[in-house]
């Protein structure tokens, strides 16, 4: 199995249970954004599931994009213009409605089911 360096923008519930999940997985959180300049420099996980990760959020979406800190975008904001310009990126994109390769557009469900496994 490949080990994924996974960036995750958003910090509601969906961030939170992907944090969560990942925890102890063969993955590993290596890029957080968030939209709210507020909270940008925090703590990701003080922001989602109430202890420190030790991974500072950037509301700088295009930075984070461009800096190839992450192989893998999980997506749990929402949707709107945020949500089309992480979909046009150079990164594979995950969101809950779609997976998004570049260069690819969506996948179709079979594809994405395959991918998953």
């Amino acid at each position: 199995m490949n080990h994924r360096r996974l960036g995750i923008y958003g910090t509601g519930r969906t961030a939170t249970e992907l944090v969560a999940a990942l925890r102890g997985g063969p993955h590993r959180i290596s890029a957080a954004i968030v939209h709210s300049a507020h909270r940008a420099g925090k703590d990701f996980g003080d922001l989602t599931i109430g202890e420190p990760l030790g991974i500072e959020a950037t509301s700088d979406l295009e930075g984070a994009l461009r800096s190839e800190a992450f192989d893998v975008l999980l997506y749990a904001g929402l949707a709107g213009e945020r949500h089309e310009h992480a979909m046009r990126g150079e990164h594979a994109v995950i969101d809950r409605l779609q997976i998004v390769l570049p260069d690819r557009g969506a996948l179709a469900a079979h594809d994405r089911d395959q991918l998953v496994e």
